[in-house]
């Protein structure tokens, strides 16, 4: 039997859900009339949404491989320090792909190697796969649709799951109203 979906967060046109066992999806939709944003799909986005939000991330470094390729690493602000729980990074692969309606940046994990950025206690964020799907519905409007499937071996506590799922409403609420102003 499938897993039934949990709702963590439904609000402003913004949703993230539960999907399954460690597998964890949001999405939402941008519109602005002024801007064609199936242009503006490419890496320097990617790298708006992590610079919008630079109280949630300590550093954040995009390494263009080339147009449908780079290296990624996040460092994350020390959330949970005062409880004992190790700040967080990400050092990634994204390929990028397009489509005739979409565009697709599909991430893995790199753990073979600790980026120099890198504080020394801290513990790379355990998810097997991470997509982002960029639906072009017209010039002017794209659905986006976040998915990522955490490691099997890895537990997340509710109270965590609740804390993603308000700091991704807040990274993507900040791109949703930069990119409608423009």
């Amino acid at each position: 039997m499938e897993p039934k979906e949990k709702y963590l967060f439904d609000k402003d046109g913004f949703t993230f859900s539960k999907i399954g066992q460690q597998q964890y999806l949001a999405s939402f939709s941008l519109e602005n009339d002024n801007v064609n944003l199936a242009n503006m799909i490419h890496f320097a986005l990617i790298k708006l949404i992590y610079d919008l939000n630079s109280d949630i991330y300590e550093s954040v470094n995009l390494d263009k491989i080339n147009e449908n390729e780079a290296t990624i690493t996040l460092v994350f602000k020390h959330f949970f320090e005062d409880v004992g729980i190790l700040q967080k990074y990400s050092h990634m692969h994204m390929k990028r792909t397009v489509n005739a309606k979409s565009v697709i940046f599909d991430a893995t994990s790199i753990r073979s190697s600790r980026p120099a950025n890198v504080p020394a206690d801290s513990q790379i964020v355990a998810f097997s796969k991470m997509s982002i799907a960029c639906e072009s519905i017209t010039p002017h409007k794209i659905n986006f649709t976040y998915s990522v499937h955490i490691d099997e071996d890895r537990y997340i506590p509710p109270f965590v799951e609740k804390f993603i799922s308000i700091i991704t409403n807040k990274i993507f609420k900040r791109v949703k109203e930069f990119i409608e102003k423009l």
